[in-house]
């Protein structure tokens, strides 16, 4: 659904007021309605947060530059101020973009009756040997479905755009269009402009895409390494039920955090591990059949410019 002028309004205020900290409850349900409701929205909201770090960013860079002086500017303050308020900006962030994804696979698989969705195919492939029922090549995934890659390499298109590159062996739920659950294994995200806020998912985190190419690693017990390699993503960690929520956090290039249920740490081998995802990988690729027009070539009338 697109947007009309005066819902871009709305939805700008809404997202000043997010990041100034001054959202009301009322305004944080109708912010989670037009994500919901509208892909333009989305984007909006997913583009309006990277501007927000990156603006953070600057002003850490002009702070680091800038010689000691016994009183910090009023604007430096001011800008300390405005990020700490981009704290629940993240975390307002994953809940929106759950909320809208969440209500997605509850409509799809909430009766046995209904088909469920076409989301993503299987774009291409390499040794692929599956665990479970083995997909042929350019198989069409619904949603809620589980991939269980046993050896190989395995290429997923999703319909928003976003690219994964699963490796065996692993174990992945499409959930959406939008998302994917990594249950277990090795994925490379590459997600273009039109799949900004494509989500990946799993126990120890949840990663919110910001225009970027990621890789993430679920290990068996429950921990996960997120490794940038291009661009930025939004990391969620996910606390064990008894322990408080904990922050969210944007990873850039070159950066790599380990998650686990009750911490955050840095990554070991760090620069190994990004040179070995950074690699290309050479797939045997299939394309979506094209759709023709019929032209019956014994037709005389009409024009051919």
């Amino acid at each position: 659904m697109n947007l009309s002028d005066p819902e871009r309004l709305e939805l700008d205020e809404l997202c000043s007021g997010l990041v100034d900290g001054t959202l009301s409850e009322p305004q944080r349900r109708r912010l989670e309605q037009l994500l919901a409701a509208s892909s333009e929205a989305r984007r909006i909201y997913v583009r309006t947060l990277a501007l927000s770090a990156s603006l953070f960013d600057y002003a850490s860079e002009m702070q680091a530059e800038a010689p000691e002086r016994t009183a910090q500017p009023a604007n430096l303050v001011a800008v300390r101020r405005w990020w700490w308020a981009i704290g629940p900006l993240g975390a307002a962030a994953a809940i929106a973009l759950a909320f809208w994804l969440g209500s997605v696979s509850k409509h799809g698989g909430g009766s046995e009756s209904q088909p469920r969705e076409v989301v993503a195919h299987l774009s291409g492939g390499k040794n692929c040997q599956w665990a479970g029922a083995a997909l042929q090549p350019g198989a069409q995934l619904q949603s809620g479905q589980r991939i269980e890659l046993a050896a190989g390499f395995a290429e997923i298109s999703f319909d928003s755009g976003a690219l994964l590159v699963l490796e065996g062996p692993a174990s992945l739920d499409v959930s959406s269009a939008w998302e994917a659950v990594l249950r277990r294994g090795t994925l490379k995200a590459s997600v273009p402009q039109e799949a900004l806020g494509f989500r990946v998912s799993n126990a120890a985190v949840d990663v919110v895409d910001l225009g970027t190419e990621f890789s993430m690693v679920a290990e068996e017990n429950g921990a996960t390494e997120v490794f940038v390699l291009r661009g930025a993503v939004e990391a969620h960690p996910r606390a064990a039920s008894d322990a408080a929520a904990r922050p969210s956090l944007v990873l850039r290039e070159s950066q790599a955090r380990r998650f686990e249920r009750n911490r955050v740490a840095e990554v070991r081998n760090r620069e190994q591990k990004l040179q070995r995802f950074a690699r290309k990988i050479a797939l045997d690729r299939v394309l979506r059949p094209a759709s023709f027009v019929h032209w019956p070539f014994d037709e005389t009338a009409g024009d051919f410019a």
